[in-house]
């Protein structure tokens, strides 16, 4: 396979706008993309993690996630049920570092942030349920269930 370049020619400024807008607002609309499908978004800090037991004769896997829990002392709710209140919520999450884990959120004790819990699509549902996350926590996989502390300020100004 060859390519020829035919011609060079100038972006038209228009294209070029748009081009730039699109790309400065794209992490605000994966922001409400996420915050859309959250049943509950919260800030605190994590106050333990530990890894979660392995069912007998479940199988070890090429890309098995490693799943441990956070139990995270929530501060503020942000979105969803009010009559939740602070408290702790406990949240499964992938420690894996394999190529199919590596982008999912990992935590550590005192760690601070926002989450983005729950996720109500047909997708979340498939994955809570391959996971199998108990109904009392929430499954934290997606980049952008998490967010550090220092970027809650611009991140809570985009919720819906």
């Amino acid at each position: 396979l060859a390519v020829t370049c035919a011609a060079v020619e100038p972006a038209a400024a228009g294209a070029v706008d748009a081009l730039l807008a699109a790309a400065a607002t794209a992490p605000a609309r994966a922001v409400e993309a996420r915050a859309s499908r959250a049943e509950l978004v919260v800030s605190g800090r994590v106050t333990q993690v530990r890894e979660v037991p392995r069912q007998p004769g479940q199988p070890i896997t090429e890309h098995d996630p490693h799943w441990q829990e956070a139990v995270v002392q929530v501060h503020d709710v942000h979105r969803g049920p009010a009559r939740r209140g602070s408290g702790p919520v406990t949240i499964r999450f992938a420690a894996s570092h394999d190529i199919r884990w590596s982008k999912a959120p990992k935590f550590s004790v005192g760690q601070e942030g926002l989450w983005m819990l729950g996720d109500t699509s047909a997708a979340g549902a498939e994955l809570r349920a391959a996971a199998d996350v108990p109904r009392d926590q929430f499954l934290v996989v997606d980049p952008e269930d998490f967010h550090p502390k220092e970027h809650a300020t611009a991140v809570l100004q985009h919720l819906p």
